[in-house]
């Protein structure tokens, strides 16, 4: 764990760059060492990982496994089965003016790399680049985010037992550390998390054009084919309400937003209002319809398109009683909002007049337990 008092910010890149620059990075050796040392790190360490991830986010340790142990694993096991491919020179075609030159494409390293990881995905959205930046033969600076504060510490003071701490480093801390890398000269970042921060990162490396990769949090649809069987349909339902809450409780940016259909089948809207509500009451696994806007395009609808929007209803409730029971309240393996501040941030939107008035199914809340 670096300490960020006083010139520490400078004298720890300039650490790590004259470690790039002395070519130790280079070698395929280095870099599968390291994604060997990362590997073991994840399994020496596997209950304190579900630990810090229960304490941040609620997770349990299935889902903690598959959506971010399991993730680093397979990644760590992929990039060392391909690093002498990666490594390897490509063959390139030369203008007849140079014959009988032949032409290679040598892959090289960028240099120094710094990574922004966030809260949701806390451990595999830290680890996944750092593989891919290692892979590539760089030197890296992780900063995870400070608000999940258990598994920012795990890595802060796990990654240099098992890691090369002269080549990668994690360094903790706020917007102000945030602010102090961001001044520094990189060769490549990389940064997770929201746009308006991204546009903060973006703006910040224009000043020594640093190439930037940005994963942001967007809109992710699900495309209904209404032409499908009813037993079709049942399961695609399932998949919706799994999409949205399985993955960090609807905290994921890859969480279903809404759905797109065919204009003919606009009656099947409902299903729209379904997912963007669940989002707003993802802390608790409660189920959301805009019921108001259902009476008021009932009188557009025939009786059998008003009888399918019904039992689309009792589906989804169903299927949300069925996945987590009568009161999710008391669940202790689903997860939980991240902090007080983004909980209260869902709990006003829930109370705004229209959203409140049309709730049919859940809508209650839990401060204590977020």
């Amino acid at each position: 764990m670096i300490s960020m008092e006083g010139g520490r910010v400078e004298e720890s890149i300039g650490e790590l760059r004259r470690t790039f620059r002395s070519g130790k990075t280079r070698s395929a050796a280095w870099r599968k060492a390291q994604l060997k040392a990362l590997l073991q790190l994840i399994r020496d360490n596997e209950d304190k990982i579900f630990e810090a991830l229960k304490h941040d986010l609620g997770k349990n340790p299935v889902e903690s496994y598959r959506d971010e142990l399991g993730v680093v694993e397979k990644s760590v096991k992929y990039s060392l089965s391909h690093v002498d491919e990666w490594m390897a020179p490509k063959k390139s075609s030369m203008p007849l003016i140079f014959f009988p030159a032949r032409g290679q494409v040598l892959p090289e390293p960028l240099g120094l790399v710094l990574i922004f990881s966030s809260w949701n995905f806390p451990i595999s959205l830290a680890l996944d680049p750092v593989i891919g930046a290692i892979s590539a033969g760089n030197s890296v600076v992780l900063k995870p985010s400070e608000q999940a504060p258990a598994c920012s510490s795990f890595l802060a003071n796990t990654i240099p037992l098992y890691l090369d701490s002269k080549a990668i480093k994690v360094i903790e801390g706020g917007a102000e550390i945030s602010q102090q890398l961001l001044q520094q000269k990189w060769d490549k970042i990389f940064f997770t998390g929201s746009p308006s921060v991204a546009r903060i990162v973006m703006s910040a490396a224009v000043k020594h054009l640093t190439p930037v990769t940005v994963e942001l949090g967007g809109k992710c649809p699900t495309i209904f084919d209404y032409l499908s069987s009813p037993s079709d349909t049942e399961v695609a339902v399932k998949r919706v309400v799994g999409g949205k809450w399985g993955p960090c409780n609807g905290q994921a940016c890859i969480g279903v937003d809404y759905v797109l259909v065919e204009e003919k089948f606009a009656f099947h809207l409902v299903l729209v209002n379904v997912t963007i509500h669940c989002q707003l009451l993802c802390s608790h696994a409660s189920l959301n319809l805009v019921w108001q806007r259902l009476v008021g395009m009932a009188s557009m609808f025939n009786l059998c398109s008003l009888v399918f929007l019904l039992s689309q209803i009792e589906m989804l409730k169903k299927t949300i009683k069925k996945f987590y029971g009568e009161n999710p309240k008391q669940l202790k393996d689903i997860s939980r909002i991240v902090n007080k501040h983004h909980f209260q941030r869902l709990r006003n939107l829930l109370e705004e007049p229209l959203v409140a008035a049309s709730i049919v199914h859940g809508g209650l809340i839990d401060e204590e337990k977020l």
